[in-house]
Protein backbone atom coordinates (compact mmCIF):
# COMPACT_ATOMS: atom_id res chain seq x y z
CA UNK A 1 0.00 0.00 0.00
CA UNK A 2 1.46 3.74 -0.84
CA UNK A 3 1.60 6.00 2.70
CA UNK A 4 1.35 8.92 0.30
CA UNK A 5 -2.29 8.39 -0.87
CA UNK A 6 -3.72 10.85 1.42
CA UNK A 7 -1.75 13.37 0.62
CA UNK A 8 -1.78 12.80 -3.42
CA UNK A 9 -5.57 11.84 -3.80
CA UNK A 10 -7.50 12.88 -1.50
CA UNK A 11 -8.10 16.78 -0.81
CA UNK A 12 -10.44 16.31 1.85
CA UNK A 13 -10.10 15.08 5.87
CA UNK A 14 -12.01 11.98 4.58
CA UNK A 15 -10.07 8.37 5.14
CA UNK A 16 -8.35 7.46 2.37
CA UNK A 17 -9.23 3.81 0.84
CA UNK A 18 -5.87 1.92 -0.95
CA UNK A 19 -8.47 -0.13 -2.80
CA UNK A 20 -9.21 3.43 -5.18
CA UNK A 21 -7.74 4.64 -8.76
CA UNK A 22 -8.19 8.00 -9.91
CA UNK A 23 -7.48 8.96 -13.33
CA UNK A 24 -6.89 12.39 -14.46
CA UNK A 25 -6.20 13.72 -18.20
CA UNK A 26 -6.08 17.12 -19.35
CA UNK A 27 -5.60 18.95 -22.88
CA UNK A 28 -6.97 21.91 -25.44
CA UNK A 29 -9.11 21.43 -28.09
CA UNK A 30 -8.19 24.68 -30.89
CA UNK A 31 -10.52 25.87 -33.45
CA UNK A 32 -9.74 27.86 -35.99
CA UNK A 33 -11.70 28.79 -39.48
CA UNK A 34 -11.56 25.49 -40.74
CA UNK A 35 -9.98 22.68 -38.66
CA UNK A 36 -10.11 21.50 -35.23
CA UNK A 37 -6.94 20.35 -33.36
CA UNK A 38 -7.29 18.28 -29.53
CA UNK A 39 -4.06 18.82 -28.09
CA UNK A 40 -1.67 18.25 -25.06
CA UNK A 41 0.86 20.74 -26.17
CA UNK A 42 1.06 23.98 -28.76
CA UNK A 43 3.01 23.53 -31.27
CA UNK A 44 4.12 25.08 -35.34
CA UNK A 45 0.84 24.27 -36.79
CA UNK A 46 -1.12 26.37 -34.64
CA UNK A 47 0.50 29.53 -35.60
CA UNK A 48 -0.99 29.60 -39.02
CA UNK A 49 -4.11 28.96 -40.65
CA UNK A 50 -5.00 25.26 -40.31
CA UNK A 51 -5.56 23.48 -43.85
CA UNK A 52 -8.74 22.20 -44.79
CA UNK A 53 -9.23 18.66 -44.42
CA UNK A 54 -9.43 16.18 -41.66
CA UNK A 55 -9.60 17.83 -37.75
CA UNK A 56 -5.96 16.77 -36.11
CA UNK A 57 -6.29 15.54 -32.72
CA UNK A 58 -3.29 15.80 -30.41
CA UNK A 59 -4.87 14.41 -27.64
CA UNK A 60 -4.07 15.11 -23.57
CA UNK A 61 -1.85 14.13 -20.85
CA UNK A 62 -3.13 11.15 -18.49
CA UNK A 63 -1.55 10.59 -14.96
CA UNK A 64 -3.36 8.16 -11.75
CA UNK A 65 -3.03 8.26 -8.56
CA UNK A 66 -4.39 5.60 -5.85
CA UNK A 67 -3.21 2.46 -4.15
CA UNK A 68 -0.40 0.39 -6.42
CA UNK A 69 -2.10 -1.47 -8.94
CA UNK A 70 -1.35 -3.31 -12.07
CA UNK A 71 -3.55 -2.04 -14.81
CA UNK A 72 -4.04 -2.05 -18.44
CA UNK A 73 -5.72 1.51 -20.67
CA UNK A 74 -7.68 2.16 -23.68
CA UNK A 75 -8.26 5.03 -25.37
CA UNK A 76 -11.05 4.72 -28.35
CA UNK A 77 -11.55 7.73 -30.14
CA UNK A 78 -15.33 7.08 -32.37
CA UNK A 79 -15.14 7.84 -35.97
CA UNK A 80 -11.18 8.99 -35.90
CA UNK A 81 -7.64 7.30 -36.20
CA UNK A 82 -5.05 7.51 -33.37
CA UNK A 83 -1.94 9.01 -34.45
CA UNK A 84 0.97 9.06 -31.64
CA UNK A 85 1.20 7.38 -28.55
CA UNK A 86 3.90 7.14 -25.64
CA UNK A 87 4.65 4.94 -24.35
CA UNK A 88 4.16 2.23 -28.03
CA UNK A 89 0.88 0.52 -26.93
CA UNK A 90 0.37 -3.08 -27.54
CA UNK A 91 -0.82 -4.81 -30.77
CA UNK A 92 1.31 -6.25 -34.14
CA UNK A 93 3.63 -2.90 -33.80
CA UNK A 94 6.98 -2.20 -35.06
CA UNK A 95 8.96 -1.91 -32.02
CA UNK A 96 11.49 0.73 -34.00
CA UNK A 97 9.60 2.40 -35.36
CA UNK A 98 7.83 5.56 -33.69
CA UNK A 99 3.61 4.92 -33.79
CA UNK A 100 3.57 7.90 -36.08
CA UNK A 101 5.91 6.57 -38.76
CA UNK A 102 3.36 3.20 -39.33
CA UNK A 103 1.28 4.62 -41.81
CA UNK A 104 -0.37 1.58 -42.97
CA UNK A 105 -2.19 1.29 -39.90
CA UNK A 106 -5.80 2.71 -39.00
CA UNK A 107 -6.10 3.06 -35.24
CA UNK A 108 -9.21 3.88 -33.67
CA UNK A 109 -8.61 2.61 -30.29
CA UNK A 110 -5.29 1.42 -28.62
CA UNK A 111 -4.34 -0.34 -25.21
CA UNK A 112 -1.32 0.01 -23.11
CA UNK A 113 -1.13 -3.53 -20.72
CA UNK A 114 1.52 -5.17 -18.72
CA UNK A 115 1.70 -2.02 -16.66
CA UNK A 116 2.19 -1.20 -12.77
CA UNK A 117 2.17 1.51 -10.75
CA UNK A 118 4.44 2.71 -8.26
CA UNK A 119 4.93 5.18 -4.71
CA UNK A 120 6.26 7.23 -4.04
CA UNK A 121 4.83 10.33 -5.81
CA UNK A 122 7.03 13.31 -4.92
CA UNK A 123 9.19 14.39 -8.18
CA UNK A 124 12.45 14.09 -6.98
CA UNK A 125 11.83 10.24 -7.16
CA UNK A 126 10.52 10.39 -10.49
CA UNK A 127 12.05 9.78 -14.29
CA UNK A 128 13.56 12.33 -16.15
CA UNK A 129 14.33 12.63 -19.40
CA UNK A 130 18.01 11.49 -18.59
CA UNK A 131 17.04 7.81 -17.76
CA UNK A 132 17.27 5.47 -20.39
CA UNK A 133 13.91 3.83 -19.89
CA UNK A 134 12.42 7.74 -20.46
CA UNK A 135 14.37 8.65 -23.75
CA UNK A 136 11.93 11.77 -25.07
CA UNK A 137 9.99 10.63 -27.77
CA UNK A 138 10.18 12.17 -31.41
CA UNK A 139 7.22 14.32 -30.96
CA UNK A 140 7.18 17.96 -31.71
CA UNK A 141 6.31 20.17 -28.63
CA UNK A 142 6.81 17.02 -26.22
CA UNK A 143 7.12 19.16 -22.64
CA UNK A 144 7.73 16.12 -20.29
CA UNK A 145 9.96 18.17 -17.75
CA UNK A 146 6.51 20.22 -17.24
CA UNK A 147 4.41 17.38 -17.26
CA UNK A 148 6.62 15.36 -15.10
CA UNK A 149 6.39 18.18 -12.12
CA UNK A 150 3.40 16.27 -10.89
CA UNK A 151 2.87 14.00 -7.83
CA UNK A 152 1.30 10.79 -9.70
CA UNK A 153 1.95 7.26 -9.60
CA UNK A 154 5.24 6.52 -11.42
CA UNK A 155 4.03 4.23 -14.33
CA UNK A 156 6.31 1.12 -15.51
CA UNK A 157 6.49 -1.64 -17.98
CA UNK A 158 8.40 -4.76 -17.00
CA UNK A 159 8.25 -5.89 -20.49
CA UNK A 160 10.32 -3.01 -22.32
CA UNK A 161 11.79 -0.90 -19.01
CA UNK A 162 9.40 1.79 -19.55
CA UNK A 163 8.91 3.98 -16.80
CA UNK A 164 7.44 7.65 -16.73
CA UNK A 165 4.47 9.59 -15.26
CA UNK A 166 2.37 9.74 -17.79
CA UNK A 167 0.46 8.49 -21.00
CA UNK A 168 -0.19 10.62 -24.06
CA UNK A 169 -1.69 10.01 -27.39
CA UNK A 170 -3.06 11.67 -30.38
CA UNK A 171 -5.57 11.57 -33.08
CA UNK A 172 -6.99 12.78 -36.19
CA UNK A 173 -10.92 13.26 -36.55
CA UNK A 174 -13.26 13.39 -39.63
CA UNK A 175 -13.81 17.50 -40.93
CA UNK A 176 -16.85 18.76 -39.06
CA UNK A 177 -16.89 16.58 -36.19
CA UNK A 178 -17.05 18.68 -33.30
CA UNK A 179 -18.22 22.07 -34.12
CA UNK A 180 -17.28 24.35 -31.23
CA UNK A 181 -19.85 23.71 -27.75
CA UNK A 182 -19.60 27.84 -27.12
CA UNK A 183 -22.52 29.79 -26.74
CA UNK A 184 -23.25 32.39 -29.21
CA UNK A 185 -25.54 35.55 -29.21
CA UNK A 186 -29.26 34.52 -29.72
CA UNK A 187 -28.78 31.00 -28.70
CA UNK A 188 -31.19 29.27 -26.42
CA UNK A 189 -29.81 26.60 -25.09
CA UNK A 190 -31.65 23.46 -24.18
CA UNK A 191 -28.20 21.17 -24.56
CA UNK A 192 -25.33 21.12 -21.32
CA UNK A 193 -23.31 20.03 -23.62
CA UNK A 194 -22.99 23.75 -24.76
CA UNK A 195 -20.85 26.19 -22.46
CA UNK A 196 -22.48 29.24 -21.83
CA UNK A 197 -20.11 31.23 -19.09
CA UNK A 198 -17.19 33.26 -18.58
CA UNK A 199 -14.59 33.26 -21.15
CA UNK A 200 -11.10 34.84 -20.77
CA UNK A 201 -10.08 36.70 -24.58
CA UNK A 202 -6.57 37.24 -25.52
CA UNK A 203 -6.80 39.88 -28.04
CA UNK A 204 -3.68 41.51 -29.95
CA UNK A 205 -3.29 45.22 -29.05
CA UNK A 206 -3.36 47.24 -32.25
CA UNK A 207 -0.07 49.23 -32.80
CA UNK A 208 1.79 46.94 -29.99
CA UNK A 209 3.41 43.68 -29.39
CA UNK A 210 1.40 43.16 -26.45
CA UNK A 211 -1.62 40.86 -26.04
CA UNK A 212 -4.74 41.96 -23.89
CA UNK A 213 -6.20 39.75 -21.24
CA UNK A 214 -9.95 39.95 -20.46
CA UNK A 215 -12.85 37.95 -19.50
CA UNK A 216 -16.21 38.42 -20.46
CA UNK A 217 -19.69 35.99 -21.27
CA UNK A 218 -19.55 33.65 -24.14
CA UNK A 219 -21.93 35.74 -25.79
CA UNK A 220 -20.67 38.78 -25.43
CA UNK A 221 -16.91 37.84 -26.30
CA UNK A 222 -18.30 36.63 -30.13
CA UNK A 223 -19.14 40.24 -30.92
CA UNK A 224 -17.95 42.77 -28.74
CA UNK A 225 -14.38 44.66 -29.00
CA UNK A 226 -12.12 44.87 -25.56
CA UNK A 227 -12.51 48.78 -25.45
CA UNK A 228 -16.03 47.92 -24.28
CA UNK A 229 -17.24 48.11 -20.97
CA UNK A 230 -18.71 44.73 -20.58
CA UNK A 231 -15.56 42.98 -20.10
CA UNK A 232 -13.14 43.27 -17.61
CA UNK A 233 -9.06 43.84 -17.85
CA UNK A 234 -7.60 40.95 -16.56
CA UNK A 235 -3.51 40.92 -15.35
CA UNK A 236 -1.62 37.48 -16.29
CA UNK A 237 -2.24 36.05 -12.38
CA UNK A 238 -5.87 36.78 -12.16
CA UNK A 239 -6.27 35.05 -16.00
CA UNK A 240 -4.42 32.08 -14.35
CA UNK A 241 -7.27 32.22 -11.15
CA UNK A 242 -10.20 31.63 -13.47
CA UNK A 243 -8.30 29.27 -15.45
CA UNK A 244 -7.88 27.38 -12.43
CA UNK A 245 -11.38 27.72 -11.39
CA UNK A 246 -12.61 26.20 -13.97
CA UNK A 247 -9.96 23.15 -13.48
CA UNK A 248 -9.98 22.42 -10.32
CA UNK A 249 -14.26 22.05 -10.98
CA UNK A 250 -15.69 25.49 -9.93
CA UNK A 251 -17.57 25.75 -12.17
CA UNK A 252 -17.82 22.32 -13.90
CA UNK A 253 -18.70 18.71 -12.25
CA UNK A 254 -16.63 16.49 -11.00
CA UNK A 255 -13.63 16.62 -8.36
CA UNK A 256 -10.97 18.85 -11.15
CA UNK A 257 -7.52 18.70 -11.56
CA UNK A 258 -5.12 18.98 -8.50
CA UNK A 259 -2.73 22.15 -8.37
CA UNK A 260 0.79 20.40 -9.30
CA UNK A 261 -1.62 19.30 -12.68
CA UNK A 262 -3.36 22.86 -13.17
CA UNK A 263 0.45 24.64 -12.85
CA UNK A 264 1.71 21.94 -15.53
CA UNK A 265 -1.21 23.00 -17.94
CA UNK A 266 -0.64 26.34 -17.62
CA UNK A 267 3.26 26.48 -17.62
CA UNK A 268 2.66 24.82 -20.85
CA UNK A 269 -0.30 26.83 -22.67
CA UNK A 270 0.24 30.39 -21.00
CA UNK A 271 3.24 31.35 -23.66
CA UNK A 272 1.11 30.58 -26.90
CA UNK A 273 -1.74 31.79 -25.23
CA UNK A 274 -0.17 35.26 -24.68
CA UNK A 275 2.97 35.51 -27.05
CA UNK A 276 0.31 36.44 -29.82
CA UNK A 277 1.66 34.44 -32.65
CA UNK A 278 -1.69 32.54 -33.30
CA UNK A 279 -3.84 32.77 -36.14
CA UNK A 280 -6.78 35.43 -36.14
CA UNK A 281 -7.19 38.84 -34.10
CA UNK A 282 -8.20 37.36 -30.66
CA UNK A 283 -8.44 33.57 -28.68
CA UNK A 284 -12.01 32.82 -26.59
CA UNK A 285 -10.38 29.90 -23.95
CA UNK A 286 -13.59 28.33 -22.00
CA UNK A 287 -14.13 25.16 -20.36
CA UNK A 288 -15.00 22.22 -22.39
CA UNK A 289 -18.29 20.77 -21.51
CA UNK A 290 -18.18 16.83 -20.76
CA UNK A 291 -20.22 15.54 -23.35
CA UNK A 292 -18.20 17.52 -25.75
CA UNK A 293 -14.92 15.93 -24.05
CA UNK A 294 -16.63 12.32 -24.56
CA UNK A 295 -16.95 12.88 -28.31
CA UNK A 296 -13.45 13.26 -28.61
CA UNK A 297 -11.99 10.52 -26.78
CA UNK A 298 -13.39 7.40 -24.31
CA UNK A 299 -10.48 6.15 -21.61
CA UNK A 300 -10.98 3.19 -20.15
CA UNK A 301 -8.71 2.03 -16.76
CA UNK A 302 -8.87 -1.80 -16.01
CA UNK A 303 -7.10 -2.99 -12.64
CA UNK A 304 -5.96 -6.10 -12.36
CA UNK A 305 -7.47 -6.20 -8.74
CA UNK A 306 -10.96 -4.74 -9.60
CA UNK A 307 -10.49 -1.34 -8.17
CA UNK A 308 -13.09 1.25 -9.06
CA UNK A 309 -11.34 3.97 -10.95
CA UNK A 310 -12.82 7.89 -10.82
CA UNK A 311 -12.12 9.64 -14.35
CA UNK A 312 -11.64 13.29 -13.98
CA UNK A 313 -10.86 14.70 -17.63
CA UNK A 314 -10.37 18.32 -17.99
CA UNK A 315 -10.05 20.38 -21.67
CA UNK A 316 -9.85 24.01 -22.40
CA UNK A 317 -11.68 24.78 -26.01
CA UNK A 318 -9.87 27.52 -27.36
CA UNK A 319 -11.67 29.37 -30.59
CA UNK A 320 -9.74 31.55 -33.01
CA UNK A 321 -11.71 34.51 -34.42
CA UNK A 322 -11.00 37.84 -36.23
Amino acid sequence: MCPFLFAAVVDTVVAPYYEDAYLHEWGVVMYSESTISVTGRPDESLLAPLPVGPITVDAPVIYLYGGEFDFSLTVTVPGGTITEAWPLPDGSLDTDLPFSDQRDRDVSSITWSGLTTCCPYTSDTSPSPGDEACAEPSIVGFYGDIWRDVESLVLTRPSDGFRDQFLFYECRLEAGALPPPLARPGDVLTDVSTYDGAVLVFSRMANSPDVGIYVADSRDAWVIPPSSSRIRVLTPDQAFDVFSGWARGDTLSGNGLKEPEIEAMWKTWAPFFTGGDWHGTNLMVFPMPQRAIDRISTVVLDTMEGYPVTYNRFFLGVVTNR
